[in-house]
């Protein structure tokens, strides 16, 4: 005969229901932090990338007295397009968006599959003699500048001295128009594509 101490109680339903409410509850709370560790190491990503391609512009500068011509339209382009000077310059590839298919816009087109844009910039009153490349950001801490309604893109014609970063960033809420304030602190919605990290140079 057993002793009642070695009898096992089964779990109710209502158990069993608690158990997959509380867990139900901690994968809600976890998801979300997940998701946005996710997207700080894509930024982590982009910068590298983007640090990365600007050594190689400036050898290929250095080699060609001049920073690679984008040709459709002449002022903006893909990394992929202009993928040949890269390589001229020592890059073994061209590196591509962590989000294969991401698209932004910021550099007066939209860049789209995945890839990083480029542009060459005025500097110092001379055409072509800076250069920024750009990447959609996912989160604040991964974003330099915002682009939309009262931010211009960057294209060949801006001036290396107009082009200002972002210092802080504000979630707006859903109504009313995002600004770029005077102390370069950024509203956006934050529902909305707008961060962007620029490599600029």
């Amino acid at each position: 005969m057993f002793s009642r101490k070695h009898k096992r109680k089964a779990f109710t339903l209502i158990e069993m229901l608690i158990v997959i409410v509380i867990i139900g509850i901690l994968a809600a709370a976890l998801i979300p932090r997940l998701s946005s560790a996710r997207g700080r190491a894509n930024d982590v990503a982009r910068k590298a990338d983007l640090a990365q391609t600007a050594a190689a512009f400036v050898s290929y500068q250095i080699d060609k007295w001049l920073f690679p011509v984008c040709d459709n339209p002449p002022d903006w382009c893909s990394l992929a397009s202009i993928s040949w000077d890269l390589i001229s310059a020592g890059m073994s590839s061209i590196p591509e968006d962590p989000q294969s298919n991401k698209s932004f816009a910021g550099l007066g087109t939209t860049i789209s599959n995945g890839q990083f844009g480029y542009t060459p910039v005025k500097k110092w009153w001379i055409s072509g003699n800076g250069f920024v490349i750009m990447a959609g950001a996912e989160t604040e801490g991964g974003a330099n500048r915002l682009v939309g309604w009262s931010i211009i893109d960057i294209v060949a014609t801006t001036d290396y001295a107009d082009i200002h970063l972002c210092k802080t960033f504000i979630s707006h809420p859903w109504t009313g128009t995002p600004v770029n304030n005077n102390n370069w602190t950024c509203t956006y919605y934050k529902w909305s594509d707008q961060l962007r990290y620029i490599y600029l140079y």
